[in-house]
Order: C-alpha cells, then structure tokens, then sequence
C-alpha cells in the first residue's frame, strides 16, 4: 500500500512538469519565441526571415471571420486553435511574429477597400509582406546581401515598375509572378511559397516543408 501512495504521489508531482511534444519535421508552436525561432532556422538573412514567416502563416491560417473572445485572442491562440481570420486578425499574428523577431513593425490601414496591413522594420527600410493577400515583391538594394530587399508600400507607390511581372490568373483568381512558381497546390520547397521569387533570392529552407 505504501509502494502505491508512493507511485500516485510521483505521477501527481510529474503531472505538474510542463510537457511540450515537438515535431522536427513542423514548427514549434509552443510559444510565439519557439515558433519563430524553429520557422526561421537556417536563414541568413532578414528578408530570409521575412519571407520564413510570411509562408508559415500563409499555410497556419485561413481567411474566415474574425473570432471573438471577451478581452480578445492572443496571436498564439489564434493558430493553435482557430487557425483562421480576416486581414486584421492574420496581420496582428504576423505583426507578434515580427515583434519577437526582433523587428519594429507598424499597421497600414487602407481605404476603398479597406484592408489592414503590417510592415517590418530591418536594415534601416520598411517592409511589407501580405498574409491576407499573399503578396510581397523586391526593390533593388545596393547595400542588401544580394542586392535586392522586400519593398515597403512606399517603395511601390513612388516605383510601381516593381509590379512588372505580375498577372492575374482568371482560373484560379490569384494574382502571380510570370517568372515564379506556378504550382498553387501545397508546398514543395523553400520557395515555393511565394508569389514573387524574382529576383532570386533563395529563402532558407526552414519552412516549406509540409
């Protein structure tokens, strides 16, 4: 009788030992810190980065509604277990993504449509990559490391050449790059996530794996 109080008692302190079970071939959702940490290994660069947890959240979330919980719904809870939102919602996860990453990042609000934005802050320029949209595109950038960086909006405002490339696809509805990838099914790669890898700069390989 005694060996069995003695074993309850092991399982009740046990019990009490935060557990998490990782998945090495899927991120680490267990905290914002490990789910960036584990998207983003392997990259080398900012726009690495970037790119890494935009086509996280391009698969982790889909467009629905905006959920509701009295006081609100933190970004984590959001993915683990909604797993959907409109642009505001999937951009305040992106923006928690950001955060922890390290970057300054700032809302853009558009008008006719409405829309609501993030940029990232790195290198000294802003950038913006669009969850909700699946958008992002390049701008030249002598002091990059590969002589090219993600465009802020303004950046495509003053420069909309930045745009050449891309074209509406009336079957599918999406827009693309004429140079990038066409298979819209699932992800094969590391860039394949994107809908404008030119020019190309390979993203790390960290997530693109299903």
């Amino acid at each position: 009788m005694r060996c069995l109080v003695m074993l309850f008692a092991c399982c009740l302190s046990a019990a009490a030992v935060p557990l998490s079970v990782v998945n090495d071939r899927a991120p680490d959702t267990s905290s914002l810190d490990t789910l960036v940490a584990s998207v983003t290994r392997g990259c080398r660069t900012d726009d690495e980065r970037a790119v890494a947890i935009y086509n996280y959240l391009r698969y982790a979330l889909y467009h629905h509604a905006y959920p509701g919980e009295p006081g609100g719904i933190g970004a984590l809870k959001l993915i683990n277990v909604y797993g959907w939102s409109l642009c505001g919602g999937e951009h305040s996860v992106l923006a928690a993504m950001y955060e922890k990453a390290g970057w300054q990042w700032r809302y853009r609000g558009w008008n006719n449509p409405g829309h609501t934005t993030v940029e990232a802050s790195y290198g000294g320029r802003w950038h913006y990559l669009d969850v909700f949209l699946k958008f992002y595109c390049w701008r030249p950038d002598a002091a990059a490391p590969n002589g090219h960086t993600i465009a802020s909006q303004e950046d495509i405002l003053a420069q909309p050449s930045l745009l050449d490339g891309f074209a509406l696809d009336d079957t599918r509805r999406v827009v693309y790059h004429r140079e990038g990838p066409t298979d819209w099914t699932a992800p094969r790669a590391a860039g394949a996530a994107s809908t404008s890898m030119t020019p190309a700069t390979a993203p790390c390989p960290t997530w693109g794996r299903a």
